[in-house]
């Protein structure tokens, strides 16, 4: 969340012409469309059509704001929203692979090692442990 926060802030917070204000406009509301519904399965094609954007625009800036395409920048969002709830909630390990969009814990289990090098477990561990340390 916080992650898109910043990404928001960023492209808020640059001065542009009129044609470049039209796609900032357009960026900021792809990044809400995923924070909001980032645990769906997202129609691409329709979040063009709401949002008055060509599909290979949606790729386009996909790739200039965040380098990976619109599938793999949620999946990512999944993650780190996944990593968020296991540092700061006691809620399992299964119940967090469904809250983010997971369609069964292996799933959410198999994507957290592949990027963070860990288990959602191990994650857990880690951060209790942190805890008792302060």
């Amino acid at each position: 969340s916080a992650f898109l926060q910043i990404l928001t802030l960023l492209c808020e917070g640059q001065p542009v012409s009129k044609n470049a204000a039209v796609d900032e406009r357009r960026k900021i509301y792809l990044l809400d469309h995923i924070r909001q519904h980032y645990a769906q399965d997202i129609n691409w094609k329709s979040v063009c059509e709401e949002g008055g954007i060509a599909l290979r625009t949606l790729y386009r800036f996909f790739r200039e704001m965040t380098g990976s395409t619109p599938e793999k920048f949620q999946q990512l969002y999944r993650l780190l929203k996944a990593q968020q709830l296991l540092r700061t909630t006691d809620i399992p390990v299964s119940r967090v692979a469904l809250l983010c969009g997971f369609l069964n814990p292996p799933r959410m289990t198999e994507a957290y090692r592949r990027y963070f090098q860990h288990t959602p477990s191990q994650e857990r561990q880690l951060s209790t442990s942190i805890k008792q340390k302060q």
